[in-house]
C-alpha cells in the first residue's frame, strides 16, 4: 500500500469530506475516492462509513487509521534523518491561460508544501509563440503550452500531457432549441472569441475553414482579451464561444452553460510540458516537472 493513500484516508477521517480532503492534498475529489475504493477493495472490507453527513471510520477504518499514523510517522522520520536537504533556487514557469487558470493553482500548492527552501518562484502566462520566442530567449526554464498539432516545439525537450477537449458553449437563454444542433444555426449568435494569437481562435477557424466557412458567418465576431471577462460574457447570454471543457466544467456542472460538438470538427488541441534540457543541472525546474507529470497521472480524464 502506497503511504499516499493511507495520507489520503487520514485526511479523509480527519476532514470527513471527499472534498475537504482534496483540497489539503491538493489533488481532485474523484483522486481521492478512487484511492479509497482501492484500499477497501485490497482489504476487502468498508473502511469509511458513508451513511452520515459527515464520513466517518468504520471499526476496522479505526485500526486502519491507528496504523497508517504510525507509518506516516516513520515515514516522516525517515525523511528528515536520510534525505540531504535540499538547495534554494529560483524558478521561473510560464503557460498558457488554460493551464494557468485551471491547473497550475493546484500544482505550485503542492510543489510549494515540499520546496521550503526555495528562494525565488515566478510564475507567469502567455500565448503560445510567446512562449516559444521566451524561451528561445532563455527567460524561462520550463513551460507548458495548449497548442495546434502542427506548432513546431521540435527545438526543446518536450513531455505530451492530457490533450485538451474543445467544445461550443452556451448560456441556458440562449435559444438553440435542438440538443444537437447544426453547426450553421450557431451562426445566426454573437461569437465571443479570444485574441488572435490564441490557439483556439486558430483552431475555430481552421474547422470552419474546412467546412467552407469563416468566422464572418457568425452573427457578430466579439473579440474579448480577459478571459474571465470572456467567461462572465458567455454566462450573461450574450452569445456562444469556442472554449476548453476543462476551463468552463463549473459552469457546466451548475446548469448555468450548455455544450455542443460536431462530428467532423476538430476537437481537441495539444497540451505539452517543456522542460530543460536533458545536458542541464535543472534542479528546482526538474522538481515542478516531475509534480506536474503526477498531477497529470492522477488526474481524473472526464474532461478529456
Amino acid at each position: 500500500m502506497e503511504s499516499s493513500y493511507l495520507k489520503t484516508f487520514v485526511e479523509v477521517v480527519r476532514t470527513g469530506s471527499f472534498t475537504k480532503a482534496s483540497e489539503k492534498l491538493f489533488i481532485t475529489q474523484s483522486a481521492v475516492s478512487r484511492r479509497i475504493q482501492h484500499m477497501e477493495k485490497q482489504y476487502d472490507c468498508s473502511l469509511i462509513d458513508r451513511s452520515g453527513p459527515l464520513l466517518k471510520q468504520t471499526e476496522k477504518g479505526q485500526r486502519l487509521f491507528d496504523k497508517a499514523m504510525k507509518i506516516i510517522e516513520i515515514e516522516q522520520e525517515l525523511e528528515l534523518d536520510l534525505k540531504p536537504a535540499k538547495i534554494g533556487g529560483s524558478l521561473s514557469f510560464v503557460s498558457t491561460p488554460t493551464f494557468g487558470t485551471v491547473f497550475l493553482p493546484q500544482i505550485m500548492g503542492r510543489f510549494v508544501r515540499g520546496e521550503h527552501s526555495a528562494t525565488s518562484l515566478k510564475f507567469f502566462q502567455d500565448m503560445p509563440a510567446g512562449i516559444r520566442e521566451s524561451l528561445r530567449r532563455g527567460t524561462f526554464e520550463i513551460a507548458v503550452i495548449e497548442h495546434c498539432a502542427d506548432f513546431d516545439l521540435s527545438e526543446f525537450e518536450t513531455v505530451p500531457l492530457q490533450a485538451d477537449k474543445m467544445v461550443f458553449a452556451a448560456a441556458n437563454n440562449i435559444e438553440i432549441t435542438s440538443s444537437q444542433p447544426q453547426l450553421e444555426e450557431l451562426f445566426e449568435y454573437s461569437f465571443l472569441s479570444c485574441g488572435s494569437a490564441c490557439c483556439t481562435r486558430v483552431l475555430l477557424e481552421r474547422n470552419l475553414i474546412s467546412r467552407g466557412y469563416s468566422k464572418e458567418k457568425f452573427k457578430q465576431f466579439i473579440e474579448i482579451s480577459e478571459l474571465d471577462m470572456l467567461l462572465q460574457s458567455l454566462v450573461s447570454g450574450m452569445g456562444i464561444a469556442f472554449l476548453p471543457l476543462v476551463l468552463i466544467s463549473n459552469f457546466v456542472e451548475k446548469g448555468q452553460l450548455k455544450t455542443y460538438q460536431f462530428d467532423d470538427f476538430e476537437h481537441y488541441r495539444n497540451r505539452t510540458l517543456i522542460v530543460p534540457s536533458k545536458a542541464m543541472d535543472c534542479g528546482l525546474a526538474c522538481r515542478f516537472a516531475e509534480q506536474i507529470v503526477t498531477y497529470f497521472d492522477e488526474s481524473d480524464s472526464t474532461f478529456a
